[in-house]
C-alpha cells in the first residue's frame, strides 16, 4: 500500500466529518443524541466543541422511562420522536448494531452518524505513525483485509456507520479464516481470554461440535464470573477450567474499573478503585497446551500476549485478537506476534457495523 494514497484517502474521511457537522447546523433544528450512555456522552461532548446545542437524548421504548434524563438533558421516547422525524435531527449516539439495524429501517429524515467509538483516533495519530501502520496493513494476507484495514480508518475519520458496510462480516471468531482449524487441531485446547458469561465457549463448543480437549477460561470481573461459572454447572460442559483473574504480561495485583451490571466493558485501569489478580497464560495453563487463544480484554490484549509467549512459540495456536481497544492495537500487536512467529498468516475482519469488534486472526 501507497502511504501518500492512503492518507489522501483518509483526508477525505476526516473531511466527511466536517461535512456532516455542517449539515447538522443547517437544518436549524431540535438535536436529539439517539442514546443515552458512554458513547452518547462523548457525541455530546463534539457537537458542544462545534457550538451545536443538543435539546436532548432519546432511547427505545423498552428502556425509556418518564422523566429520565441524562448529563442533565431530558430523554425522550425514541419511537414516538421517530414519527416526527421531520422536526429534528438525529445524530447516532450508541454502538448497538441491532439498534442501527433498526434505526436504518425506519428511514429517519435527517439522522446522522459520528461514531468514533470508545477510542477517537485523529488524521494527525495516523500521519504520524503512517510507516508503522502501512507495514501492518502489508502483513495482511488477503485483499479484503487490507480493505478491512483502510475502512476501517475512514470509519473512524468520518464517524459514518450508516452507509458503507462491505467489510462487516458475521460470525466472530469462528468463521472461515479459522476454518482449518477443526481439521488440524479439532480436538484440542481452546483458551478464552475475556470470557465475560461464557457466550464465547458455548458458540466455539458448538462450532467444533463439541470436540474439544480442553477449554480455558479467564474473566477479571468478580460479577462475570460468577454468571459464567453458573452458566458452565447449568450447561454440563466438561474439562472446562475457569480462573478468576486478568490476563497479563505476569503475575501480580491491579487496579479494576469494574462496571456494575451486565458489563462487557470493565477493563484494567489505573483508575480503577477495586484490585484484581492477574496473572500470565504461561502461568496459568499448567500442561502448556494451546490450540486456540481468543482476547477480548479491553485494552489488555498486547500485556496478555506477552504473558502468552511460551504458549505461542510452543503450540503455534490460532489466534484471534481484538485490535480495536487502543489506537496502537493496530501496530504493536501485530508486529509483536511477528517477533514470535514470523510465519503466521493475517487476516483482519470487522464484525458489527460499528467502530468495536475488528479482530485481527493470526494463522500458523
Amino acid at each position: 500500500m501507497n502511504a501518500k494514497e492512503f492518507l489522501k484517502e483518509l483526508k477525505s474521511s476526516a473531511d466527511q466529518r466536517v461535512l456532516t457537522i455542517e449539515k447538522i447546523k443547517r437544518h436549524n433544528l431540535p438535536v436529539i443524541v439517539y442514546g443515552a450512555a458512554l458513547c452518547a456522552k462523548n457525541v455530546l461532548n463534539e457537537l458542544k466543541s462545534c457550538n451545536i446545542e443538543v435539546e436532548g437524548f432519546a432511547v427505545d421504548a423498552a428502556y425509556y422511562r418518564e422523566n429520565m434524563t441524562y448529563m442533565n438533558l431530558p430523554v425522550y421516547n425514541f419511537d414516538e420522536l421517530s414519527t416526527k422525524s421531520s422536526e429534528y435531527v438525529f445524530v447516532l449516539g450508541l454502538q448497538n448494531a441491532s439498534a442501527i439495524e433498526r434505526v436504518l429501517n425506519k428511514n429517519i429524515k435527517f439522522f446522522y452518524s459520528l461514531d468514533s467509538g470508545h477510542l477517537p483516533i485523529t488524521f494527525n495519530y495516523i500521519s504520524d505513525h503512517i510507516d508503522q501502520f502501512i507495514e501492518t496493513c502489508n502483513f495482511l494476507n488477503d485483499d479484503f483485509s487490507r480493505k478491512t484495514f483502510v475502512n476501517y480508518f475512514k470509519l473512524k475519520l468520518s464517524g459514518d456507520v450508516l452507509t458503507d458496510h462491505s467489510t462487516h462480516t458475521p460470525n466472530q471468531y469462528f468463521n472461515g479464516v479459522v476454518s482449518e482449524f477443526k481439521n488440524i487441531r479439532g480436538g484440542g485446547a481452546f483458551v478464552d481470554c475475556g470470557a465475560y458469561r461464557g457466550d464465547t465457549i458455548e458458540q466455539f463448543i458448538n462450532w467444533i461440535n463439541g470436540n474439544y480437549k480442553k477449554i480455558y477460561a479467564v474473566e477479571a470481573d468478580p460479577e462475570n464470573f460468577s454468571a459464567l461459572n453458573k452458566f458452565i454447572k447449568e450447561r454440563g460442559y466438561k474439562n472446562v477450567e475457569l480462573f478468576n483473574v486478568g490476563a497479563w504480561s505476569e503475575k501480580g495485583v491491579l487496579s479494576f474499573n469494574i462496571i456494575p451490571g451486565k458489563s462487557t466493558s470493565s477493563s484494567i485501569s489505573t483508575e480503577g478503585d477495586q484490585k484484581i489478580n492477574v496473572d500470565a497464560l504461561d502461568n496459568l495453563i499448567t500442561d502448556g497446551k494451546a490450540d486456540f487463544i481468543k482476547m477480548d480484554i479491553e485494552g489488555a490484549e498486547l500485556p496478555a500476549l506477552h504473558g502468552a509467549k511460551n504458549l505461542i512459540q510452543k503450540n503455534k495456536p490460532f489466534l484471534a485478537i481484538c485490535v480495536y481497544h487502543k489506537a496502537e492495537d493496530l501496530i504493536t500487536i501485530p508486529q509483536y506476534i511477528k517477533e514470535l512467529n514470523k510465519n503466521y498468516k493475517f487476516y483482519l475482519r470487522q464484525h458489527e457495523i460499528t467502530t468495536t469488534e475488528l479482530v485481527l486472526y493470526a494463522i500458523p
